[in-house]
């Protein structure tokens, strides 16, 4: 089995093109010359901003939900140790696998981030 990516556009905004990038699990069967007859698992998506984001919280967090996909689809396979590592390693040179806190980025980051943006502003007591 092998790890290929494709890269879709997903449009234009204001910090230029956005792209997503999709990890797919190719198998291929030894008896197709063909390789667009190889079976094609989509394992996960992460959008490319995200490996590149300069906020470890928020490059942590969106990588933690790649790999949260990923881990389920493999799971679901029939895979032994071996097979999975090298699968694994070969997806980690893309989207690094972060430490086990990513989760809490969303409990403790968003809530104060959101607050901020409802926060009311303060009026003069001045008279």
């Amino acid at each position: 089995m092998n790890v290929e990516w494709t890269k879709r556009e997903l449009g234009s905004g204001r910090r230029g093109k956005a792209y997503r990038l999709d990890a797919l699990l190719i198998k291929h069967d030894p008896e197709n010359i063909d390789p667009e007859e190889d079976h094609r698992e989509h394992l996960a998506s992460i959008e490319e901003r995200f490996l590149k984001s300069r906020e470890l919280g928020v490059r942590a967090f969106h990588q933690g939900i790649f790999w949260a996909h990923a881990d389920k689809k493999l799971d679901a396979l029939d895979l032994g140790p071996a097979e999975r590592a090298t699968i694994e390693e070969k997806i980690k040179e893309k989207v690094p696998r972060p430490n086990k806190d990513w989760e809490l980025y969303c409990v403790k980051c968003i809530p104060e981030i959101e607050g901020e943006k409802k926060r009311p502003k303060q009026f003069s007591t001045q008279e």
